[in-house]
């Protein structure tokens, strides 16, 4: 699978809650980082599952761009770019 298929991201841009929806082709032990634009850690998510969604909070955040990212065994599986306006 591509990044495109295992990560989707809604809404982006978004104000407070990011939707953060997952598809693997099978169970997968990953782990979902939400990084700042110089890859420091913000706050991540682990996840034991085919498919489902998990939403982080960003209302706390300052406004500008982010990196969500999905790791799965020290593999970068996918990351996709979000907006926090």
């Amino acid at each position: 699978m591509t990044g495109e298929e295992i990560l989707l991201l809604t809404p982006n841009p978004t104000r407070d809650r990011v939707n953060v929806n997952l598809h693997f082709d099978k169970e997968t032990s990953a782990r979902v980082n939400l990084l700042d634009m110089i890859g420091r850690p913000v706050t991540s998510q682990t996840v034991n599952l085919r498919s489902g969604t998990l939403v982080f909070e960003l209302a706390h955040l300052p406004k500008g761009v982010y990196l969500v990212q999905v790791v799965s065994s020290d593999q970068i599986l996918a990351t996709k770019r979000l907006i926090k306006e």
